[in-house]
């Protein structure tokens, strides 16, 4: 799919690629969280931190995930991780260990190297709300 899409993206024209996003309406990011790069060529320059970077009791929403294996892609849309899903970090072992996610109504433990790939904003917390 990735190489139909570069050739496409060399081969259509620019009429052709407005129509597309105008039907489309005008995304931002991949369905991964990725930026998409302008019609000029600019890309956003967002920064994120890492599900790994989250502290015990802290709340983000998943913008971005990495996209460069489909088996990981598959596992973090079978563990409900995916862009725009809020998660609560419940609790991290020691050493290493794995971290414990509220992701809607269920936990998931994750592996460190794992939550090294999805690029989370933090959620600040309000007054009486309650986290996922």
């Amino acid at each position: 799919m990735d190489v139909e899409a570069e050739r496409l993206e060399h081969a259509a024209s620019d009429e052709f690629v407005d129509r597309m996003a105008a039907a489309i309406g005008e995304p931002t990011s991949d369905p991964h969280g990725a930026p998409i790069p302008s019609r000029e060529g600019s890309v956003a320059e967002l920064r994120y931190r890492t599900l790994a970077d989250l502290a015990v009791g802290a709340s983000a929403e998943v913008m971005q995930v990495s996209d460069d294996d489909p088996s990981l892609l598959r596992y973090l849309d079978d563990l409900a991780i995916r862009p725009g899903c809020a998660v609560r970090v419940v609790d991290r072992a020691p050493f290493g260990g794995p971290i414990t996610l509220k992701i809607g109504a269920v936990t998931r433990e994750v592996g460190p190297a794992l939550a090294e790939r999805v690029l989370v904003r933090p959620r600040k917390a309000r007054a009486g709300a309650r986290a996922p």
